[in-house]
């Protein structure tokens, strides 16, 4: 599955999954809550590691 959104909207929706998960009356729709909510862990995951490479590169541009 593919994202389209921020990172902050992805952790609301996992936020979301979480909250649902300690509701959910079926082992069914337990097992489909946890996978989208593994699905939005990689996706934020993928977000931070981008992230920390932006990072990385910029303070080797700014070493002397």
């Amino acid at each position: 599955m593919t994202y389209d959104f921020s990172y902050e909207e992805a952790i609301e929706q996992l936020e979301e999954i979480i909250e649902n998960l300690e509701n959910v009356e079926t082992l069914e729709k337990t097992l489909k809550q946890y996978k989208e909510g593994i699905q939005l862990y990689n996706y934020c995951s993928d977000i931070l590691k981008k992230a920390e490479g932006e990072i990385k590169i910029i303070q080797n541009d700014k070493k002397p």
